[in-house]
Order: C-alpha cells, then sequence, then structure tokens
C-alpha cells in the first residue's frame, strides 16, 4: 500500500486549483483515506482511495 502523498494529488472543488497534495494519508480498510487543504483558498476535504484488484 502507498502512504506516499505525492501519488495522491487532487483538485480543490471551492477553487479549482489543481495538484494539491495531501496533508496526510492513512491506511483505511483495503484503501487509504487522504486529507486535503488548499493551499489557495484554505477548503477542507477528504478523499478515499480504494485498491483495484488485479486482472489479468
Amino acid at each position: 500500500m502507498n502512504l506516499n502523498p505525492a501519488a495522491y494529488h487532487d483538485s480543490c472543488e471551492n477553487c479549482d486549483r489543481r495538484n494539491v497534495k495531501p496533508l496526510d494519508v492513512k491506511p483505511d480498510g483495503p484503501g487509504v483515506q487522504a486529507f486535503y487543504r488548499c493551499p489557495n483558498c484554505r477548503h477542507y476535504w477528504t478523499c478515499a482511495w480504494a485498491a483495484k484488484p488485479a486482472t489479468r
């Protein structure tokens, strides 16, 4: 499981700032929960990322 914040960039829905790195990334079951704060407008949000099973 990748807990490197650089792997989970997102965009702010409040001001459309792109490439916002999360403040923290924590394991959450089979995936991770990322916590964000926009450096432009200071908006907070979270995003859940689930592990995708390998396909053959």
